[in-house]
């Protein structure tokens, strides 16, 4: 009897291990006196942890790239040390490592080595004190307090809240890119301005961009001639780590490649990652930077592959030389046939800005340009969907430029205007001055080695064309009896 009382009234949950010094005792239990107090003093924190967006900008020349690179000096190491240091991230999240994972960091473009950014974006959970957002809802004393923490290129614009499902990457629609040419490298004798500005336009859809990235990997070596296919790679890839560093070199890589059609096509094997798709392109009228005359290379897509702006700069600039017909354009961009295509030097390749849709595939105003976000309201998904009058008109470009040139824009507020001036101050004061700064011989000796080197020169180019119709009508062919036996298997 008193072993089963003595179970009834037994604690009935489990005693931690680090409590059981408060269960210890001789005392039998009904007589035991039980003072839970607290082993330590609770740390209160004063900042609640939010879902943030960055908006920054920065000269890449100094860095390997935006993304976080162990034993590599890059930006992304440089502003995560800096929201570390202005008490962002607690010290058990910070990774010396770059650990990104941790904040549920992202990224919303990944800029190569050397190329610069005027606004880009990352998202992260950070620790924020609590109100901040309600007297300051662009994040501008957020970002001044960063930028204390970050070298002289690399600032930041703005801090803002988001949804805690916002991703930057996923959530990017659109980035669009300036690349600054040198006026005198632009102009050849054979081929006029509108010419070029005509075959410029020939980028924009949507294509299998093989031909404009750093690996292709499209050609499979189980077909025919299996060696010879995979010497011509071995070449290939070589010349294009070669042109990547920016080096002249000499021997077999300077003479004219050797092309098997036959072969490219039987073995051609489509790569969707190279799927990419181009809004629009457009060349801007030249502006003076420090005295010198830069023409502005536009382009708009939803994303693009390593090195694909610089190699669609590479192919215009064969054009304008006279190195291929605009023609030949279409073939490289819609056909399973190889183009050995020149890389553009980085140094005057800016990323201008980005834009976004929210998780209903509707557009958002992340940056509240336009006014405060709209309260969530039940959507017709099958009705058009809203538009923002600025972001749907204007690109970041243009809306800085605006600003920067007191021109008035519609339905703009006094937040988004300020930080409109600052991305401006950031771009007449920092980025431009920079790129202005650099030396213009890469420039003259990559048109150099267009114009000149064997290597670029296409052999069959006014085969190529016959080829690619073939091509195009034999599929059209094939597609219209898979229709027609379709159709048989129907009726029957």
């Amino acid at each position: 009897l008193s072993s089963c009382l003595h179970r009834l009234h037994a604690p009935r949950f489990p005693i931690p291990r680090t409590s059981q010094r408060l269960f210890s005792s001789s005392v039998p239990y009904g007589q035991r006196v039980i003072n839970f107090e607290p082993l330590a003093t609770p740390v209160v924190h004063d900042t609640m942890k939010l879902r943030v967006l960055i908006l920054f900008g920065y000269t890449g020349t100094a860095y390997m790239g935006l993304q976080f690179n162990k034993g590599h000096k890059s930006v992304e190491e440089e502003l995560y040390n800096a929201i570390y240091k202005a008490g962002g991230i607690l010290s058990s999240n910070y990774s010396p490592e770059g650990d990104l994972r941790r904040v549920r960091w992202s990224r919303g473009s990944r800029t190569d080595k050397g190329v610069h950014a005027l606004a880009n974006v990352t998202s992260l959970m950070m620790e924020v004190h609590a109100g901040t957002f309600e007297g300051d809802p662009m994040g501008f004393t957020l970002a001044d307090n960063m930028n204390s923490h970050l070298p002289h290129d690399i600032r930041v614009h703005s801090v803002v809240r988001v949804s805690r499902s916002f991703n930057s990457r996923s959530q990017c629609i659109r980035r669009s890119y300036n690349m600054l040419w040198p006026e005198e490298y632009l102009k050849a004798p054979h081929v006029s301005l509108d010419e070029v500005r005509n075959a410029f336009n020939n980028y924009v859809g949507k294509y299998n961009f093989h031909n404009f990235c750093g690996k292709r990997k499209t050609y499979t070596l189980d077909h025919v001639r299996p060696s010879r296919l995979e010497q011509e790679h071995e070449q290939e890839v070589e010349v294009e780590d070669d042109i990547t560093e920016e080096a002249t070199t000499q021997g077999e890589n300077n003479e004219t490649p050797r092309y098997d059609r036959e072969m490219e096509l039987a073995t051609f094997k489509k790569n969707d990652i190279n799927d990419r798709t181009i809004l629009s392109t457009h060349i801007q009228a030249p502006v003076n930077i420090a005295g010198h005359a830069w023409v502005g290379l536009h382009y708009v897509g939803e994303s693009f592959v390593t090195y694909q702006i610089r190699k669609m700069t590479g192919m215009l600039m064969m054009v304008a030389h006279g190195l291929i017909p605009p023609s030949l354009m279409k073939v490289a961009l819609d056909s399973p046939y190889r183009f050995l295509v020149p890389v553009a030097p980085p140094h005057s390749l800016y990323l201008e800005g980005s834009t976004f849709l929210d998780r209903q595939f509707f557009p958002m105003d992340p940056f509240m340009l336009f006014g405060p976000p709209a309260p969530e309201e039940p959507r017709n998904r099958r009705g058009p969907p809203p538009k923002i009058p600025g972001l749907q008109t204007q690109p970041w470009g243009k809306l800085v430029h605006a600003a920067a040139s007191g021109t008035p824009i519609p339905g703009i507020t006094q937040g988004g205007m300020e930080l409109l001036k600052r991305i401006a101050a950031f771009r007449d004061n920092v980025l431009l001055p920079h790129i202005a700064t650099l030396p213009r011989e890469p420039f003259q000796q990559f048109v150099c080695d267009v114009i000149k080197q064997p290597r670029y020169v296409v052999p069959d180019m006014e085969r190529l064309p016959v080829l690619f119709q073939e091509n195009q009508d034999l599929r059209e062919r094939k597609r219209q009896e898979r229709k027609a036996r379709l159709l048989a298997t129907e009726n029957t």
